[in-house]
């Protein structure tokens, strides 16, 4: 009688102890999908700020070029957007329209420009911070997130470009399971979709640029090779550059495309996510500038 007391004393406490991991479990799973959603609402909000952005930028471009007759209309919609009020001149406008984009980039200081690509779920702020892995796992603003934000390497030359000297252009982001941030990048793993593949367009303060992806390569990290690929910025010269291409398009895990293979000097950005290929695996896309 006593041994059945004591199993049925054991039996409870199981059930109990798997109904705590069960909550617990569920707990986690729901906080996890409510951090996810969290972090797309701040970064669809931040969206709507940088088109605010776009769009008052050409404003001023034309006030500048000296065209000051716009429809009220468009003065009207101007003004809604940067919250300046509609009786204001145009030149006044500009003034106002320029305080609100600094008060912006004051808000965000490590912003340092946006990534996108057409028909994909990337479309997000570009980070830049001298301690690397700052944005790992932390949203624009500075808080904690799940996905972390897209952010350039701590050794990047920060989207400078030099006609004479090329440079590379490390970018980081995360595989996320919801397809968000650089989960997409997988699908360039398959030539058609290489091939047909919109440009990767970097919006910065001054200009924006386009890169054409050329090469999708599977590599292991913390290797010798992935040191190869992940620790340059630079190239001392033609041969230099042409030897590091070479080196990735025939990479045992390499898929490219013949036709689109950058010729020095042009410039070249990596997108870096995680792969699970093999532990520690990441997928890297390859793309030249082409504007």
């Amino acid at each position: 009688m006593k041994n059945k007391n004591n199993n049925k004393t054991i039996l409870n406490a199981i059930i109990i102890l798997l109904l705590i991991i069960m909550s617990i479990s569920i707990y986690l799973l729901i906080d996890y999908k409510m951090s996810i959603n969290e972090d797309e609402e701040n970064f669809s909000n931040l969206r709507k700020q940088k088109e605010e952005i776009i769009a008052t930028k050409e404003k001023i471009k034309l006030i500048k070029n000296g065209i000051n007759k716009f429809k009220e209309s468009e003065l009207k919609k101007l003004a809604e957007k940067v919250n300046i009020k509609e009786n204001t001149n145009p030149q006044k406008k500009v003034k106002e329209i320029n305080e609100r984009i600094k008060e912006l980039k004051n808000e965000y200081p490590d912003l340092v420009a946006w990534i996108s690509i057409e028909s994909s779920l990337i479309d997000y702020p570009l980070m830049y911070s001298e301690e690397q892995e700052k944005y790992l796992h932390m949203s624009f603003d500075g808080k904690y997130s799940v996905s972390g934000t897209p952010f350039l390497d701590s050794n990047t030359p920060l989207m400078e470009f030099d006609k004479e000297n090329p440079t590379i252009n490390l970018i980081y982001g995360h595989n996320m399971r919801n397809g968000s941030m650089f989960a997409s990048l997988h699908k360039y793993y398959d030539e058609d979709y290489l091939r047909k593949s919109p440009p990767i367009l970097i919006e910065m303060e001054e200009d924006n640029y386009k890169y054409k992806p050329f090469a999708a390569v599977k590599v292991k990290a913390y290797t010798l090779e992935s040191d190869i690929i992940f620790g340059r910025y630079s190239f001392k010269g033609k041969n230099d550059y042409t030897h590091f291409i070479n080196f990735l398009i025939n990479h045992e895990n390499a898929i490219y495309l013949g036709e689109s293979i950058p010729t020095y000097p042009d410039d070249i950005i990596i997108l870096s996510t995680c792969s699970y290929h093999v532990k520690n695996g990441r997928l890297i896309v390859l793309a030249h500038r082409i504007d």
